[in-house]
């Protein structure tokens, strides 16, 4: 997953401002940008950002490279939001996703779109030196490195960000060396030359990060803490260094200056590690290649481990179970776990998966109803309970329950897709199509969005509210589609 990797620099390395003379000496002549489009439009709308940032989770979402996993995106979602609530955001809206890839590694796209590494996930020693990257990151975006850097550059343009995505985008293509080719030569390569994160962008997002952490009741002694520690680490890889020390160099004086302006905050104290800790093993678990040997490696581990580090092992034990189709062993592993901590939306959700397998789905449903009734309206819960109902031949049940979901709010691909599903088993027709189509819309397919909601007006025949509404919708998306045409080149 190189290309992935690839990915993570450029888009990082677009974050900071161009470099002068006096900040590289490896730079002996100027580079001259590509002469692509008039200077006056260099600087990036908050649209143009959004439209970048967005097509590149697109891309990583339709190749398969994304983390399909509802309970750890939701964490790290979760995690970002409750920094953004102590950050300058400037009311734009962030999007937090999970990279599958083993490399420890993050990066900021355009338009608030932030990259976490399930390799950064399985590395980080606790929750506050994954906070701490993920609040160095969206300083990068609060502090508008990327538009700075579109600012700085006198040939900078919008259509040069377009060329460098789009090839990224020819990465995913059959031929990679032709691929590669259009990454690093010509445009790309000379871009990639003149642009290179500095030490003030660094020591910026270091010090707004460290604002960030210690509002949010993080120990922001980690921002420094965690760079130190994978500094030192990282001698142990030769030339394979992580790649987040490629695009966030770290030296001594760095790290002096994040622990001494950390001091300010004190040193809070995490009150349940315990959530970071089973989050960690489910990305283990689900990144593995080989479940047995894991697990032999988890019931082999031994010494004096953190009680949460005990308790994670044992989760990771039933989760490895449930794969290798031993249900009944995870089965009693989970109801072990919910009788000594009941609060844990993880153990109802696993344990509900092993009972569904063992043909109990009266129990599955029981088991997860008990967690909603605990917390009222939670996302994972409620995907989670909705499949389960559909397995149980509930379809009506299911789609009442995504109704009310989406009503608060909740609506993503996920829960558009289950909604679709559980309208057409449940015999609403209408409803089914205008599901797809707003899963469609979410996928960035407004041509297939159109196409559904015209069944959608097909079936709703009968049905003058029904009709308007969709008329109304699909006037909303052809309108679009015509104004895009029309920008076209």
């Amino acid at each position: 997953m190189q290309r992935l990797t690839r990915i993570g620099v450029l888009v990082a390395s677009m974050c900071a401002p161009v470099l002068s003379a006096q900040d590289s000496p490896l730079i002996l002549h100027p580079i001259d940008l590509p002469d692509i489009g008039d200077p006056a439009g260099a600087l990036l709308t908050p649209t143009d950002e959004r439209n970048l940032g967005r097509s590149l989770f697109l891309s990583l979402r339709e190749s398969g490279d994304l983390l399909d996993d509802t309970l750890v995106n939701a964490y790290i979602q979760g995690l970002g939001d409750r920094l953004l609530a102590s950050a300058d955001s400037l009311g734009q809206r962030y999007y937090f996703f999970v990279v599958n890839e083993g490399s420890i590694n993050a990066f900021a796209a355009p338009g608030g779109y932030i990259g976490i590494f399930t390799g950064l996930i399985e590395f980080a020693d606790t929750e506050d030196e994954l906070a701490a990257v993920m609040a160095h990151e969206i300083a990068h975006v609060t502090q508008r490195h990327m538009a700075r850097t579109f600012e700085a550059a006198e040939q900078f343009s919008v259509p040069l960000a377009v060329a460098i995505l789009s090839a990224v985008l020819l990465a995913r293509g059959a031929n990679s060396q032709v691929a590669d080719a259009a990454l690093f030569g010509g445009l790309a390569g000379s871009v990639q030359q003149k642009i290179n994160f500095t030490r003030a962008n660094e020591q910026e997002a270091d010090r707004i990060g460290i604002g960030i952490l210690g509002s949010a009741g993080f120990d922001p002694h980690y921002m420094g803490g965690f760079f130190a520690r994978l500094e030192r680490e990282s001698r142990y890889y030769g030339e394979q260094a992580p790649e987040f020390l490629r695009t966030h160099p770290v030296n001594s004086n760095r790290v002096a200056d994040a622990l001494g302006r950390a001091e300010a905050w004190g040193k809070p104290k995490n009150p349940d590690p315990q959530v970071f800790e089973l989050m960690r093993m489910r990305v283990q678990v689900l990144g593995s290649k080989d479940g047995r040997a894991l697990l032999a490696r988890l019931r082999d581990q031994k010494g004096a481990l953190a009680p949460e580090r005990r308790v994670a092992i044992r989760y990771g034990e039933a989760l490895l179970l449930n794969q290798l189709a031993q249900y009944e062993e995870a089965a009693r592993i989970l109801e072990s776990l919910l009788a000594d901590d009941a609060l844990r939306v993880p153990y109802y959700l696993a344990r509900a998966e092993s009972l569904l397998a063992l043909g109990r789905a009266d129990q599955a449903l029981a088991s997860l109803r008990q967690g909603m009734s605990l917390y009222p309206g939670d996302h994972t819960l409620t995907l989670a309970l909705a499949r389960a109902s559909l397995s149980a031949n509930d379809a009506e049940g299911a789609y009442r329950l995504l109704q009310a979901h989406n009503r608060e709010g909740n609506a993503d691909v996920d829960t558009w897709t289950l909604l679709a599903a559980a309208a057409a088993k449940s015999g609403h027709q209408v409803a089914a199509h205008e599901a797809q189509a707003e899963k469609y819309l979410l996928e960035d397919n407004r041509e297939l969005a159109i196409q559904q909601l015209k069944q959608a007006q097909r079936a709703a025949s009968d049905d003058y509210y029904a009709r308007s509404r969709i008329a109304t919708r699909l006037r909303e998306l052809e309108t679009a589609e015509e104004d895009d045409k029309k920008s076209r080149p």
